[in-house]
């Protein structure tokens, strides 16, 4: 996932996620650039690419 501040500085961090066929739901600590991020600008920018498979 890729966030900015608000002065545009980007951040960019890998996060797990779950997905039920419908919803994509992700989370992240308020405290860290990109939780502090989307609370200031609430946009997000997500690129999903090959996942794996854990046995």
């Amino acid at each position: 996932m890729a966030s900015a501040s608000a002065d545009g500085a980007p951040y960019l961090v890998s996060l797990s996620f779950g997905w039920d066929g419908e919803a994509l739901l992700m989370a992240t600590p308020t405290d860290i650039p990109t939780g502090r991020n989307l609370a200031a600008t609430r946009a997000v920018r997500l690129g999903l690419g090959h996942t794996a498979t854990c046995p």
